[in-house]
């Protein structure tokens, strides 16, 4: 099973330090499991992400990721796609966009 999507991560006014992620989980009830790597650097997080910028400035992408693993019988998933700002002042935001995702289940 493979999972893709595009993203766009676009800084508004974040200063150095502030740091941004896109996030992306996929499970059912018994759990949900963080997709992409472990990138690391200053302010990082202990959970995978799809992207990680310490200093942000406007990133897109693509990802796909198999997915496989996480379906473990027939049953009811879930996709959770997000941002996140480590801190930030007035008038300053991470914007956080999603489109074509797609799940695809060869058998």
């Amino acid at each position: 099973a493979t999972l893709s999507f595009d993203w766009v991560f676009g800084d508004h006014s974040l200063d150095s330090g502030d740091s941004g992620w896109i996030k992306a989980r996929f499970g059912n009830s018994a759990g949900m499991n963080y997709l992409g790597s472990q990138d690391g650097g200053t302010n990082d997080d202990a959970t995978p992400e799809i992207i990680y910028d310490n200093n942000p400035n406007d990133h897109s992408g693509s990802e796909s990721i198999d997915v496989s693993a996480y379906i473990t019988g027939a049953g009811t998933y879930y996709l959770e796609l997000g941002g996140k700002v480590r801190d930030w002042e007035n008038n300053e935001w991470l914007e956080a966009e999603f489109d074509n995702v797609n799940l695809v289940i060869e058998g």
